[in-house]
C-alpha cells in the first residue's frame, strides 16, 4: 500500500498526490495510475541533490508519449534535458537531449530506442559534430565527424570508432591538406588505402595499425627508402596527434616542435 499526505490516491480523472518520499504528481489518473497528461516531480535521491521533473503524457503509470524531462544533480553543468517521445518510461522515438552546458557539453537530436541513441541523429560534443547512424548509444554505421579544427572523417563507424571504408581529411597544423582514403580498423588506418599529401604526392599501399605496411606506389629507387621513412615518421606522429580521431592541442605542439628540430 502506498501512503501519502492525502487519505486516498485519486482513482480516475484529474487530481494531485504527494507520496511519503516527496514525489509529487498533478494530472490525470486512471485506475489509480498516472494516465493521460500530467506533471511529475521526483523526490531527491538519498544523500544527493538530484531533482527530476517530467511534464507530458503517461500511460498506466509510466512516461509514455510526448513529454519533457529535466534532471539536475549538483549544478547546471550536470543537468540532463530531454524533449521528445517516451515509451514505457524510456526515451524512445524522436527527441532532443542535452547534457551539461551546451558550449562544452553534449547535445543529441535524433532517434532513440529503449533509452539509447539508435537510428539516425546528430550529436555535438562541444565544438565537434557527428552526423550519421547510431546503435546502442554509439556511432555505428555511416557517419560524418567534423572536429573543431576542421579535420573531417566521412565513412563507416563501429562502436564509436572509425572502422571500415572512409575518407579522412586533415585541416590545420603540419599535416593540413593531407588526406587518407581507405580502410580503417578500431580508429587506425588499416588495410588498403591511399595517402595524398597536400603537395600532391600520392602513396598507395597496405596500412597496418596506422602505419604503411606495404607500398604499391612506384618511385625511383633513390627516393623510395627516404619517402617510406618520411611517411613512417609522419604517420607515427599522426597516431599521437589524432589518437582516437581527436586532435589534442598540447600533444600537437610538442610533436610539431620535435619535427622541426
Amino acid at each position: 500500500m502506498i501512503l501519502g499526505l492525502f487519505k486516498k490516491i485519486p482513482k480516475d480523472g484529474k487530481g494531485k498526490y504527494e507520496f511519503m518520499d516527496g514525489t509529487f504528481y498533478n494530472g490525470e489518473w486512471k485506475n489509480s495510475k498516472f494516465h493521460g497528461h500530467g506533471a511529475l516531480r521526483y523526490a531527491k535521491k538519498k544523500g544527493g541533490r538530484v531533482r527530476s521533473t517530467y511534464v507530458g503524457e503517461f500511460k498506466e503509470g509510466s512516461m509514455h508519449g510526448k513529454g519533457e524531462m529535466k534532471e539536475r544533480d549538483n549544478g547546471p553543468e550536470t543537468e540532463v534535458r530531454y524533449k521528445g517521445e517516451f515509451k514505457n518510461g524510456k526515451f524512445d522515438g524522436k527527441g532532443d537531449c542535452s547534457y551539461g552546458f551546451l558550449m562544452d557539453g553534449v547535445r543529441y537530436t535524433g532517434e532513440f530506442k529503449d533509452g539509447k541513441r539508435n537510428g539516425k541523429g546528430t550529436a555535438t560534443y562541444g565544438l565537434d559534430k557527428y552526423v550519421g547512424e547510431w546503435k546502442d548509444g554509439k556511432e555505428n554505421g555511416q557517419g560524418t565527424y567534423t572536429w573543431d579544427s576542421g579535420t573531417k572523417y566521412v565513412g563507416q563507424w563501429k562502436d564509436a570508432k572509425m572502422h571500415g571504408q572512409g575518407t579522412y581529411t586533415m585541416a590545420g597544423g603540419e599535416f593540413a591538406g593531407d588526406k587518407y582514403v581507405g580502410e580503417r580498423k578500431d580508429g587506425e588506418m588499416h588495410g588498403q588505402g591511399t595517402y595524398t599529401r597536400a603537395n600532391g604526392e600520392i602513396i598507395k599501399g597496405i596500412f597496418k595499425d596506422g602505419k604503411l605496411f606495404k607500398s604499391s606506389t612506384k618511385q625511383p629507387s633513390t627516393s623510395t627508402s627516404a619517402s617510406k621513412n618520411k611517411l613512417a615518421d609522419e604517420l607515427k606522429e599522426l597516431k599521437k596527434l589524432y589518437k582516437d580521431g581527436t586532435l589534442t592541442k598540447g600533444e600537437f605542439t610538442k610533436a610539431k616542435s620535435k619535427l622541426l628540430k
